[in-house]
């Protein structure tokens, strides 16, 4: 499979939630102490991993079975201060 043909290519750009519940819920999966219900909740640092549909879409390009994917590494670039609840995070992936 010539997966090197894809490097640079860029998913569309996708919105998402951060609901109090769905924060809530990575901090108590992840072991972020400290993480509670409240319309103010902050994220964990890397809470961004949940926003994975532009890593789909991309996937499905390159034509590559999620079920035989080692993942290795994963940037994050925050525009803005933390994450908090209510925010919409806008996000695209890009194949390095």
């Amino acid at each position: 499979m010539a997966l090197k043909s894809h490097v640079g290519a860029v998913s569309g750009v996708y919105r998402e939630v951060a609901s109090g519940e769905r924060i809530t819920a990575f901090g108590a999966a992840v072991g972020a102490g400290g993480v509670g219900a409240s319309e103010n909740a902050e994220a964990p640092p890397t809470f961004a991993t949940v926003c994975r549909l532009g890593e789909l879409e991309l996937l499905r390009l390159m034509g590559v079975e999620v079920s035989r994917i080692l993942h290795a590494e994963q940037e994050y670039f925050y525009e803005n201060e933390a994450i908090r609840a209510g925010d919409v995070l806008a996000y695209s992936t890009r194949v390095a």
